[in-house]
């Protein structure tokens, strides 16, 4: 039955008995089923579905095999079984409805009018399944039959736009789990054709599903003109549901993941500001236990992530991580739960960012390290997620400068890459991903295959992105980067200016507002200032410092990468200093690393740093006070900097870096005349690895006796602790 037949009202006197005499039960039975059906799809009442199912049982048992429609009753049945477990979740649904298509199959051999639309219901039916339970088996099959059951409507069939869009949503499932851009362009192109043929009843839908598609596209292609549309498109979606619809959260979840979309290459704030307020009205609009509400918080998690990011307000980021944990109430063995853990792990590890807690960076890697354990190695998710982990656990290495979590970096990566085939939608990622982990292994390890594997993949990743792909910004930062390491291990000139090249790419295709932007005019300034070192062009140096001080005021003074900025332009002053020297570059160069140095956000090798930049300013101008003052809070956070969570051989290599800090702080603090401060500072700078051991010996006896098990644990961590590497 089309959506033009509506049937009538269920509850009224017409449909009183529908085992009249002189009538056919079953098709009154069916009737009453449909029409109780079609009202759930507006009121969303589960007491509607039941009794539709109920009327559907009733039709089908008075109709059993041999009658002439026993297969379109099981498959109407199905239908509604389906819709049952889609809305209200009961898992023995699943298997139900797809036996029950599978007996209307049967029931309805090929040349049987309307067989084609048993077909395209028993595609719905495992596509159902396959989003419950994952198994590619059932999606190939969905795939396979709704081709057929299009190839059997021809056009014109009131029923073929529905086919259509069915079919382009299947493909894009395909697409998110296999990265193939030719299913995304067939998925499109049906759900043209399916905007095309539809009837205004069924408009809604088709725009829905035609605006999903090309929100994937521009996030593969990056054409504004696909999310210009896609933003259209879905706000047309939405209009055309009724305010009572059961639809109508779903409407205003897709708005709002468009508008997302669109935020995230423009920076507009209108558009999340909009995509808040459409999330929470759908979250709104469902009961708080709804089956659907963990994909609506999933979507109020990545705006709020966003809003933190553009603000710096840590209250956004708190909600964002409330709404990920909310989001994770699915069962243990919901296929979609390891791209949830996925997306909590993103909110936790911004709000790292802006806290430097961590704690909140250990639960991001552990949320990460769950969501790989949830895919079996086969999984076609599990090359993405170990791309997501090597990206995450080399962010931790920068933070902590921990080898195993950088070694174990690179191994993600090299699986990630391995697991996805070649034009995968997400191996460009993956790529990006491995060359940065071994363009830092490099940083530590100076093995120069390391940085060529590295520059290699960064060009494959490059290679694989079309022109017009916002991450493809990303990469090309990344790219300038491994290039000036290989400049100053080489001296080679061209790396330099390509890299120069690719940061001017980079900050040139990045809006005004867009996130993202700060950290590309910080990487342009460090190649300008390199380009200086090397040419000696005050140009150069002149263009270093208007974008190190962009990067500076785009990024509020609270935000945990505002230090790093504070000292990359610090960087800059001090060789501008040395061309010119005047007192407001010179203040401006002290309050710079001071502010650094002392940020509790910001990373601790980023503070030593500028605490150590700090005091030889201040003692290349004879200002001992403050010299001794800096390179003193270098001395203090060295602790912090090789810190107990660390291997025994990373923090020895950290320490190493800094073997004379104690002596230097010593000095400057005897040149002021304090005697017992330099021997404290001598004893901290060069006594921290003997003090932790020290620490470690505390007596457990009491502990022993009152709780061995305990005991026991910390013995065997004072061990690893202490163990050479």
């Amino acid at each position: 039955m089309s959506d033009a037949e509506w049937p009538g009202d269920p509850d009224d006197d017409a449909w009183a008995d529908p085992e009249s005499p002189g009538d056919d039960p079953a098709a009154r039975y069916a009737n009453i089923a449909v029409a109780l059906h079609t009202r759930f799809t507006y009121s969303g009442d589960e007491e509607d579905l039941a009794a539709a199912i109920d009327a559907a049982r009733t039709a089908v048992a008075h109709a059993g095999p041999g009658h002439p429609e026993h297969g379109p009753h099981l498959s109407n049945l199905a239908v509604m079984v389906g819709a049952r477990h889609q809305w209200f979740g009961y898992p023995e649904d699943l298997d139900e409805a797809v036996a029950l298509m599978r007996a209307a199959m049967d029931a309805t051999p090929p040349g049987t009018p309307g067989r084609e639309g048993v077909v395209s219901n028993l595609a719905d039916a495992l596509h159902l399944r396959h989003e419950a339970r994952g198994a590619d088996a059932d999606l190939a099959e969905a795939v396979d039959l709704k081709r057929d059951a299009l190839a059997a409507t021809p056009p014109g069939h009131p029923d073929r736009a529905a086919v259509l869009g069915e079919l382009a949503e299947m493909l894009l499932t395909q697409t998110t789990r296999f990265g193939r851009l030719s299913l995304l362009e067939e998925a499109v192109a049906a759900s043209r054709e399916a905007l095309a043929e539809v009837h205004e009843f069924r408009r809604a839908d088709i725009v829905a599903g035609l605006a999903g598609a090309l929100r994937y596209r521009y996030d593969v292609l990056g054409a504004p003109a696909d999310i210009d549309e896609a933003v259209r498109l879905a706000r047309e979606a939405l209009a055309l549901t009724p305010d009572d619809h059961s639809l109508l959260p779903h409407r205003l979840y897709d708005l709002g993941a468009t508008l997302q979309t669109r935020y995230e290459e423009t920076g507009d704030p209108a558009d999340l500001d909009e995509t808040l307020a459409v999330l929470r009205d759908a979250v709104a609009a469902l009961p708080a236990d709804h089956r659907h509400q963990p994909a609506l918080h999933l979507g109020l998690c990545n705006a709020l992530r966003l809003l933190g990011l553009r603000t710096g307000d840590l209250a956004a980021l708190d909600a964002a991580v409330a709404a990920g944990r909310t989001a994770l109430l699915l069962p243990e063995d919901h296929p979609h739960r390891p791209s949830y853990l996925g997306t909590l792990g993103a909110a936790v590890y911004e709000r790292f960012e802006r806290t430097a807690r961590p704690a909140d960076l250990a639960e991001a890697v552990r949320l990460l390290r769950e969501a790989m354990a949830g895919l079996p190695e086969e999984h076609a998710q599990r090359g993405v997620c170990a791309a997501n982990l090597c990206g995450l656990l080399n962010r931790r290495f920068s933070w902590y400068g921990d080898l195993p979590d950088l070694h174990e970096s690179v191994e993600a990566g090299r699986t990630a890459v391995a697991s996805l085939p070649e034009g995968h939608l997400e191996l460009p990622a993956a790529l990006h991903n491995l060359a940065t982990a071994l363009g830092d292994r490099f940083e530590v390890s100076g093995d120069p295959a390391d940085l060529e594997e590295s520059i290699g993949t960064g060009r494959a990743a490059l290679a694989a992105l079309p022109e017009a792909n916002p991450f493809r910004l990303a990469v090309l930062d990344a790219q300038a980067a491994h290039l000036r390491a290989r400049h100053r291990a080489t001296g080679d000139l061209g790396d330099l200016r390509e890299s120069t090249a690719l940061n001017r790419e980079a900050l040139n295709a990045t809006p005004y507002g867009a996130p993202g932007r700060a950290a590309r005019l910080a990487n342009l300034a460090i190649a300008l200032r390199e380009h200086y070192v090397s040419d000696g062009d005050p140009g150069h140096l002149a263009e270093a410092a208007d974008a190190a001080r962009a990067a500076c005021e785009l990024l509020p003074p609270e935000h945990a990468n505002h230090a790093t900025a504070a000292a990359n332009l610090a960087l800059v002053l001090v060789d501008r200093y040395a061309h010119h020297a005047t007192a407001e570059d010179r203040a401006e160069i002290a309050g710079l690393y001071r502010a650094a140095a002392t940020d509790p956000r910001a990373s601790v090798p980023t503070r030593v740093q500028s605490a150590s930049g700090w005091g030889a300013f201040a003692a290349h101008h004879d200002d001992w006070t403050s010299a001794r003052e800096g390179f003193s809070t270098a001395v203090t956070l060295l602790p912090l900097l090789a810190w107990r969570g660390l291997h025994r051989a990373s923090r020895e290599r950290f320490l190493s870096g800094w073997s004379g800090i104690g002596g230097t702080a010593a000095a400057c603090a005897l040149t002021t005349g304090d005697p017992a401060e330099a021997v404290r500072l001598l004893e901290l700078g060069t006594s921290v690895l003997w003090s932790q051991s020290l620490q470690t010996r505390t007596d457990l006896s009491a502990l022993r006796s009152a709780a061995p098990h305990l005991a026991e644990a910390l013995t065997r961590l004072r061990a690893e602790l202490d163990a050479p590497s």
